[in-house]
């Protein structure tokens, strides 16, 4: 009996806990003055960095690029534009994961005749991949 008691409230203790997360991660602020931001990159390439990558790519086109991107960004579960615009240049976006809601942000941008992306993780320290698998998918990329 005792032990069924220990059993049930670990159980519960688990649930509540894994509850608590998601609720937590599902309220994490993104601010925009904060995430709405370039990186500075050397040229045409990938930049993986902790937590994510960026990626400069020589288009024809950069801002019929960055409108298409646009479009298949914002046709994505679970992401809702941050700030920016495709008119602008610069556009930024939230994409949150499925169960917990861990926010991760995207910037896109034009620079030098090129088209720039970013993906990082809000929180935490590694995104295991996640957003190099994103950006390389909405460009088209992933093997």
């Amino acid at each position: 009996m005792a032990l069924g008691r220990i059993v049930i409230s670990t159980v519960a203790g688990i649930i509540l806990l894994t509850g608590g997360v998601a609720l937590w991660a599902r309220s994490v602020p993104v601010p925009a003055a904060t995430y709405h931001a370039k990186r500075d990159l050397a040229g045409p390439g990938d930049y993986p960095s902790a937590g994510g990558l960026a990626v400069m790519r020589d288009v024809a086109d950069p801002k019929a690029a960055m409108g298409d991107l646009d479009a298949r960004i914002r046709a994505t579960r679970r992401t809702v534009p941050l700030a920016g615009s495709v008119a602008e240049g610069h556009a930024s976006y939230v994409t949150r994961s499925r169960i917990f809601g861990f926010p991760d942000v995207t910037n896109m941008w034009v620079e030098d005749g090129r088209l720039a992306l970013s993906g990082h993780l809000v929180v935490g320290k590694s995104d295991m991949g996640v957003n190099a698998d994103r950006l390389r998918g909405w460009l088209g990329e992933r093997p």
